[in-house]
C-alpha cells in the first residue's frame, strides 16, 4: 500500500506548520529548491549517512530533524543515525508515516529499543 500524499506534500504541511508557530525558524530540505539542503548525518565509523527530509533550527538553536517514510520500505538504521545525532544535539527526530504503518513502526521502535524518536502519521 502506498500513501496517496508525496513526500513534498507533507514536507510542505510541516514547513508551513512549524514556521506559523516559530519565529526566526531555520528550515533546511532537499526537497523544494528554495530551501537551503541540509548537511548529510554521516555515521564516524564507516563515513555511511544520509540526508535528512526535513532540517529545522529554532531561534533558541533547538534542532529538529524529520524523515518522511510514504512506502513500506523501512530504513531503520537511517532512523538511528538521525535519532542519535538529534540527541547529541539536544533535539529532537520526528519519523513521519502514513495511518496504515503506524503498528508497524511502533513495532520496529519497540524491537530496536528506540526512546527518543517522535512519531506523526498522516491519513492514507
Amino acid at each position: 500500500m502506498r500513501s496517496s500524499l508525496t513526500k513534498e506534500q507533507v514536507a510542505q504541511a510541516v514547513i508551513a506548520q512549524m514556521e506559523e508557530y516559530n519565529d526566526g525558524l531555520k528550515v533546511e530540505t532537499k526537497l523544494f529548491e528554495n530551501y537551503k539542503s541540509p548537511d548529510k548525518v554521516i555515521w564516524k565509523s564507516n563515513d555511511l549517512g544520509f540526508w535528512p527530509d526535513i532540517k529545522m533550527v529554532e531561534k533558541d538553536g533547538t534542532l529538529k530533524l524529520y524523515e518522511i517514510e510514504l512506502e513500506d520500505k523501512i530504513n531503520a538504521d537511517k532512523w538511528r543515525l538521525f535519532s542519535m545525532y538529534a540527541k547529541m544535539q539536544k533535539g529532537e527526530f520526528t519519523v513521519i508515516v502514513p495511518e496504515y504503518m503506524i503498528g508497524r513502526v511502533e513495532t520496529i521502535f519497540t524491537e530496536r529499543n528506540f526512546k527518543n524518536i517522535k512519531l506523526m502519521f498522516v491519513p492514507n
